[in-house]
C-alpha cells in the first residue's frame, strides 16, 4: 500500500496496471476503495488504475478534529493522489459521495480531467433540508453509539437496504466495509461534506463549462439520484447518462458488466 501525504494527513491508495489513460476511482460514503474491485481487476489488465480511500475511511488517517474534513479537503486530498502516482491527467470517476468530489474536482481542476465518471451522485439535491437533517442523525448515531448502531441505521435507509436486501453476502460484504472506518470520522464527515455538500442544481452554470468527456450512470432504482443524474448530463456539454436497469445505488457491483462497458467508452474516447 501507498500513501499520498497531505497536511500530515495520510491519504492511501493503490495502484494497479500499467498503460493510459491513469484511471483515479473515488469511493461512497461510509465504505472504502475495497468496492472497486470488478473495476480494478477489469480495467488494470490494460491501463493504470488508481483506488483510494478517503480521509475518516478505510486504511487513510481519520483525523479527530472537525475542521480536518470538508468538500475543498476532499478535493485537494483527490489532487495529492494524482500528484503522488505522477499523474498530470487522469480519467476521474466516483460513486456517490466520491462521484460528488470528482464532480467538485472538476470544475475547480478541468486542465487535470481528460474524462469524467459520475455514478449515483447528487443524493439530497432534490431536498436538501431533509438530507441534511439525515446526515446530521447519522452523525449523532455514530458518535453517541457506535459503528454497530451506525450500520444498524444507515443499512435500514433505503439507498442501502437495496443492496442489502440482494442476499446475505452482499448484506456482510458492505457491513465488514462499514466496520472497518472510525465512527469520529463518518460523524465529522456527514457534518462536514455531506450536510453541507452544494446540491447539483446549484452547479448548473459552472457544470455547463465542463469540457471533458462525461458519463453519468444511474441505477434504475435509485430514486434519490435519478433526476440528479439527469440534470447533469442535461447541463454538462456532450454528457451522456446511463441508467441500469434492476439496480439501485451501488451498480458498480450489482451489475459490472454494465458499468465498465460505459467506463470503457469513456476510457476510449479520452484515450482518442
Amino acid at each position: 500500500m501507498a500513501k499520498a501525504i497531505r497536511d500530515g494527513i495520510a491519504i492511501d491508495y493503490e495502484v494497479a496496471g500499467e498503460g493510459e489513460p491513469t484511471l483515479v476511482l473515488a469511493h461512497a460514503f461510509p465504505l472504502s476503495r475495497a468496492i472497486w474491485r470488478p473495476q480494478v481487476e477489469a480495467f488494470s489488465r490494460r491501463l493504470r488504475v488508481v483506488t483510494y480511500d478517503a480521509r475518516g475511511f478505510g486504511r487513510s488517517d481519520a483525523p479527530d478534529e472537525a475542521s480536518a474534513y470538508s468538500m475543498a479537503i476532499a478535493i485537494a486530498d483527490l489532487g495529492a493522489v494524482l500528484d503522488a502516482v505522477g499523474a498530470r491527467l487522469a480519467v476521474i470517476g466516483g460513486l456517490s459521495m466520491g462521484g460528488n468530489v470528482a464532480l467538485n474536482f472538476a470544475l475547480a481542476s478541468p486542465e487535470r480531467v481528460a474524462g469524467l465518471l459520475i455514478a449515483d451522485t447528487g443524493a439530497g439535491s432534490d431536498d436538501p433540508r431533509s438530507f441534511r437533517t439525515g446526515a446530521q442523525a447519522w452523525a449523532k448515531v455514530a458518535e453517541k453509539e457506535g459503528i454497530e448502531a451506525f450500520a444498524r441505521v444507515i443499512m435500514a435507509n433505503p439507498i442501502f437496504a437495496e443492496f442489502a436486501d440482494r442476499g446475505a453476502a452482499e448484506e456482510a460484504y458492505m457491513r465488514k466495509i462499514i466496520h472497518a472506518n472510525s465512527p469520529r470520522a463518518i460523524a465529522h464527515v456527514c457534518r462536514e461534506i455531506l450536510a453541507k455538500r452544494t446540491p447539483v442544481y446549484e452547479l448548473e452554470e459552472r457544470l455547463r463549462g465542463l469540457r471533458a468527456p462525461t458519463r453519468i450512470i444511474c441505477g434504475a432504482h435509485d430514486e434519490a439520484c435519478l433526476a440528479p443524474s439527469r440534470f447533469m448530463a442535461a447541463a454538462i456539454p456532450g454528457a451522456t447518462l446511463t441508467i441500469i436497469p434492476g439496480t439501485g445505488h451501488f451498480n458498480n457491483l450489482e451489475a459490472a458488466e454494465v458499468f465498465n462497458a460505459v467506463a470503457e467508452g469513456l476510457l476510449n474516447e479520452a484515450r482518442d
